[in-house]
């Protein structure tokens, strides 16, 4: 009987110290999504806008759009939708990495949330070639709040080159963060990464 209660006290202590070694464990405070793990698009893929090198995309791939209806009142929305997961409810801001030549023109929500508008006029930063005429660079979309669980963001392409006057309407997109810590801009490393 004694080795059966000493059995049971050292089982119970040990399952102590697991159960406090994971209570220890830091929740992650940010969220990295790989664009081209879209889970729906009615995007126009063209794989030249993705650069010579895919070693300087997050994942080594990314998500494209080009196509020339950019002053047709009557054309498609293009749009994309990725689901992910937020670990904890706070304040997040809301990175992309993008291009072709320069930051692109779009709405984004999460969920069916308010509309939020990225201009021409948000500042493109950490910018990198990838290809002749071709860059890509980060962009701080703003801050959201957001519950733990389960999110779609969806964006629709809302303008074409040359500041909405060119026939072309083009996108790239590598990756996106929600953060609440902050964020070293370091080409495609994501948060804590050299």
């Amino acid at each position: 009987m004694r080795k059966l209660l000493s059995l049971i006290l050292f089982l119970f202590s040990i399952s102590i110290l697991i159960y406090g070694q994971e209570e220890k464990k830091e929740t992650k405070k940010w969220v990295w999504i790989e664009a081209e793990n879209v889970k729906e698009t009615s995007f126009r893929g063209n794989p030249w806008m993705k650069g010579d090198d895919p070693e300087k995309l997050s994942g080594a791939d990314a998500l494209t759009h080009l196509s020339s209806d950019g002053q047709d009142p009557n054309r498609e929305e293009y749009y994309a939708i990725w689901e992910f997961e937020i670990p904890e409810d706070g304040v997040y801001e809301f990175w992309s990495r993008e291009g072709y030549k320069g930051h692109i023109q779009y709405k984004w929500r999460i969920d069916k949330g308010e509309w939020q508008t990225s201009d021409y006029d948000l500042p493109y930063r950490n910018i990198i070639t990838i290809g002749q005429f071709r860059t890509i660079g980060w962009v701080n979309n703003g801050k959201i709040e957001l519950k733990k669980g389960k999110h779609k963001l969806e964006i629709v392409l809302t303008g074409s080159a040359g500041g909405g006057k060119g026939k072309d309407i083009w996108g790239l997109f590598d990756c996106f963060l929600f953060t609440q810590e902050r964020f070293q801009l370091r080409g495609k490393a994501k948060p804590g990464e050299e």
